[in-house]
């Protein structure tokens, strides 16, 4: 009986993975052309949602990661704290952030400084951030 339940569960696994149609994560974040050109004009108005598609537009689907740090830096500069969280996080890791740092110290200061006026500002997450890395406090 056992034997039967576990080759039914099987069965059942093999029938979804065919037949379910696998989604990618480029396909998931991709935009076209008229939306991408929408969403530029709407984050050249500040629309902080507009550059949250832009980030992931150009993170996970174009891999244009200059372009994504570029919005992320734009959003944190608004004042937007979850932004500045992004940011601040995606400056210290060893990710490629911006060619506009000459320096790994410049982007370090800078990563510090974002993670850190997140967390003043209230962010959650970077004060979770903060407290797990106290040599991040600035």
């Amino acid at each position: 009986m056992k034997i039967r339940i576990l080759l039914g569960i099987f069965f059942i696994i093999i029938i979804a993975m065919v037949f379910i149609p696998k989604i990618s994560t480029e396909d998931t974040f991709h935009l076209e052309e008229m939306e991408k050109e929408k969403y530029k004009l709407l984050a050249d108005k500040n629309n902080t949602e507009a550059i949250y598609k832009l980030y992931t537009y150009y993170h996970y689907s174009s891999q244009e990661f200059d372009k994504a740090t570029l919005i992320l830096k734009k959003g944190a500069e608004l004042g937007n704290i979850e932004f500045q969280y992004m940011y601040g996080v995606r400056l210290l890791r060893s990710h490629p952030a911006s060619s506009s740092f000459t320096d790994d110290k410049e982007k370090i200061k800078m990563g510090k400084y974002w993670l850190n006026k997140a967390a003043n500002s209230g962010y959650k997450l970077a004060i979770e951030k903060l407290e797990d890395f106290p040599n991040l406090r600035v």
